[in-house]
């Protein structure tokens, strides 16, 4: 097993595969409408926003499981006013696992040359979908601020 294991694209293979696993059972066990997300379709899941319990004010991620949840059922534009960081935080986890499987790919067919890029690529999108992620996520949160306090 560990000569199997050790294979080139092996690690890179395995984590984009778990991801998606992560997704789709997260998409067939949940569901959600603007309120509140539910396990199987019954059982109401009662999160508790601490932040918002304690200080009055949405916290950043307010909305962002429900967000979520209704991004992987296809309800993007629902899920962007919840919250804008569900939809970019699938998408991105969907590039990078995508990604991963290429650069997997590339090791796999011994062209280190592309898997480095790719690796390379990776990086930079990274970077890049989580400034993009944080950017919209402290806009939502200040927008939310500036409505709760009536400003």
């Amino acid at each position: 097993m560990a000569g199997f294991a050790s294979r080139p694209g092996f690690a890179a293979s395995v984590v984009a595969a778990v991801i998606l696993m992560d997704l789709t059972a997260a998409r067939l066990a949940l569901s959600a409408d603007r309120d509140h997300v539910y396990l199987l379709g019954k059982t109401e899941i009662g999160a508790v926003c601490l932040f918002k319990q304690r200080f009055g004010l949405p916290c950043p991620t307010c909305g962002m499981t429900r967000s979520v949840v209704l991004t992987l059922h296809g309800k993007a534009g629902t899920a962007w006013q919840l919250n804008p960081g569900g939809p970019i935080a699938v998408l991105t986890t969907l590039y990078l696992s995508g990604a991963m499987l290429a650069m997997a790919f590339f090791q796999r067919a011994g062209r280190d040359s592309a898997a480095g890029k790719t690796r390379r690529r990776i990086r930079f999108s990274t970077v890049t979908l989580g400034v993009a992620l944080a950017a919209a996520v402290l806009f939502h949160w200040a927008s939310e601020l500036l409505a709760a306090t009536g400003r």
